[in-house]
């Protein structure tokens, strides 16, 4: 059975290689910003939700491009209320699959108001491809 994060997955991918275009980006004077680790070993969850905690409230996130962001645990964006969160660049998945077996969720989605998700991401590698198609999968068979 699908769920509502793997349709929001399928609608933000199947818009950028449908129409193979970048959304516009979109910024008020309450934008944040995270910078991600660097690290694959290192969770950036807590700089997404730090970012989401000061600027979710009506303002703006973005991922920004060129960095990398991995996801050790699951991301919820019950801080988010009538925020943008635009996606610019990756948002990986850890392989760490014993862990992601025990969560229910990777984005939690619940608790949210009136959020706008895009993605400016105009090219995905294969590895993200292949990093993007293994998650939905996994959570599909949830």
């Amino acid at each position: 059975m699908m769920n509502i994060k793997n349709l929001l997955w399928i609608v933000l991918f199947v818009y950028e290689f449908t129409f193979g275009q970048a959304l516009p980006r979109t910024t008020n004077e309450n934008t944040c910003t995270p910078k991600s680790a660097g690290n694959p070993s290192i969770d950036d969850v807590p700089a997404i939700s730090e970012a989401l905690a000061k600027c979710g409230n009506g303002g703006t996130i973005i991922i920004p491009a060129g960095q990398i962001f991995t996801i050790r645990s699951p991301l919820y964006f019950n801080k988010c209320n009538s925020c943008d969160f635009q996606i610019e660049g990756p948002l990986k998945l850890s392989d760490d699959v014993d862990y992601w077996q025990t969560q229910h969720t990777v984005f939690h989605l619940g608790d949210i108001k009136d959020v706008i998700f895009q993605t400016c991401m105009t090219t995905l590698t294969n590895e993200e491809r292949h990093s993007l198609a293994n998650a939905l999968n996994s959570t599909a068979s949830a």
